[in-house]
């Protein structure tokens, strides 16, 4: 028996951003952590709970109905996600009737390991103002 025998491993995972999925008038943009916690998914499927006011997405195989090519893959995939789907985001924000038209909102995710998917509850939402990096002069 070692000095160690109470002590266990800390497990250490990378810590990033909270997943994000930014709503604007015309287009989703999913946040470069929402594809880091997925495992960078091909392929994912857009769920909406209209009655929760969340939305989710879940990891796809690509053959099924409904799903749309997501992510590159963890070299690649250098960036946010952006769908500029106005048909998509119009379904999303209808549930959120509250919502300005023209303001930007920005709902964190929870991931679900069990169904392999990122649930955002939009009734948590914050307004998202994306700021300019100042040029050097």
């Amino acid at each position: 028996m070692g000095m160690l025998e109470n002590f266990k491993v800390i497990e250490i995972t990378k810590t990033t951003e909270p997943p994000c999925v930014i709503i604007e008038d015309n287009k989703l943009r999913f946040t470069k952590p929402v594809a880091i916690e997925l495992g960078y998914p091909a392929f994912v499927r857009v769920l909406l709970d209209d009655a929760g006011q969340r939305l989710a997405i879940q990891i796809a195989r690509g053959n099924e109905s409904n799903v749309i090519k997501f992510s590159g893959d963890k070299e690649t995939q250098k960036v946010s996600i952006l769908y500029q789907n106005a048909v998509m985001v119009d379904l999303i924000r209808a549930v959120m009737p509250s919502w300005e038209k023209g303001v930007k909102y920005r709902a964190r995710g929870v991931l679900s390991k069990e169904d392999k998917a990122i649930v955002f509850d939009l009734k948590t939402a914050e307004t998202y103002q994306r700021f300019k990096k100042k040029k050097a002069e």
